[in-house]
This record gives structure tokens, sequence and C-alpha cells, in this order.
């Protein structure tokens, strides 16, 4: 009875995650964006820095902005889904500034939550506030979520590997995201 239990919470937690990149994956809030997903003509290159900064408040575990590069692993996944829409993004050394010519994205991570132990040790997710800039004028802006317990198998997956499928998630929400950006969107499981 008790090996039962435990098999079916182990797959409820495996089977709840941030969607990667398939089927789960709620990209946008709203129908009109998920339908121009498709038929999306590209844009104007946007420019991201290679490295997304912790916000003073985000309350980041250390040992997870220490091993699990969250910091460069969603701009190179923002780039990546965004290429999938035909928009190009130049991942830029150092700060960019939203004064600069053309567009602009800026991300930050506002909150994660991933105490070590992986699976065993509770859901984890990273939440990401990001405003869009073009020629210095903002003309969008997004909250977005996203929470793992790992998927399939979460529970033999480590805490960056978990907090990694929520990166790559919110990576391809903010891709879509850019293709019709809106003021104060929210993005992921909002």
């Amino acid at each position: 009875m008790y090996q039962v239990v435990s098999i079916g919470i182990m797959l409820i937690i495996a089977m709840s995650g941030c969607g990667g990149t398939t089927g789960g994956t709620k990209p946008v809030s709203s129908t009109k964006q998920q339908t121009e997903v498709i038929t999306a003509s590209g844009g104007p290159a946007v420019s991201v820095t290679k490295r997304i900064s912790y916000g003073k408040n985000s309350n980041v575990p250390e040992k997870v902005k220490a091993e699990c590069t969250l910091d460069t692993k969603l701009p190179a996944y923002i780039r990546t889904f965004a290429a999938e829409t035909d928009i190009a993004v130049n991942l830029k050394d150092g700060a960019v500034s939203k004064k600069a010519k053309g567009r602009v994205l800026n991300v930050e991570f506002s909150n994660v939550v991933g105490a070590g132990g992986g699976a065993w040790s509770g859901a984890k997710f990273v939440a990401v506030k990001g405003e869009l800039f073009e020629n210095g004028k903002k003309i969008g802006s997004f909250n977005g979520r996203r929470t793992s317990g790992g998927g399939f198998f979460g529970a033999y997956k480590g805490t960056c590997k978990i907090l990694d499928r929520c990166v790559k998630a919110l990576g391809k929400d903010i891709a879509l995201w850019m293709i019709d950006p809106s003021m104060d969107a929210m993005i992921g499981e909002f």
C-alpha cells in the first residue's frame, strides 16, 4: 500500500513541470500572441546582455547563483527561441543601455526558489521581470514565472537541472512575448 502511494506521488511530482519546450508550455497569456507565433515574420533585432542580473531583493540562494549558471542560460534560451520566430537576438557583453539605438531587452531575476536536494526538497520556481525599449522608449514590460517539480523522473534530477527547466520555459515565453510586446504582460504560469 505505501509503495503504491509513494509511486503515485512521485508520478505526480514527475509530471508537474515548467513545460520545457513541449506541449505543456503556456507561452503567453494572450490568445492573439499565441496565434501570431505561427504567422510571425520577425522584427527588429533585439540586444540582450549575456548575463542576466539577479534583482536587489531576489533572495536567490548563493549556491544557486554559483552552481546553476541561470544568469547565462536565460539569455541563451531567449536567443534560441527568438530565432524560431525570426527575431534576431544579439547577446552583448556588459550592460545594455535602454537608451541605445534599436531594440533593447532588459531582464532580471526577481525571485528564484531552489533549495538543494532536487525534487525531494520541494518544487522550484524562477520569476523574472523585463522591459523592452525601442530607441530609448519603453514599448513593453512583463513579469514571468515558471515552477517545476522536475518533470518525468524529477526525483532523480538535481536542483540546477530543475531550475534549468524553468529558465528554458521562460526563455520561450519571453521570445514569444517579443513578437507582440505589451505593457505589464504576465507570461508563463500567470
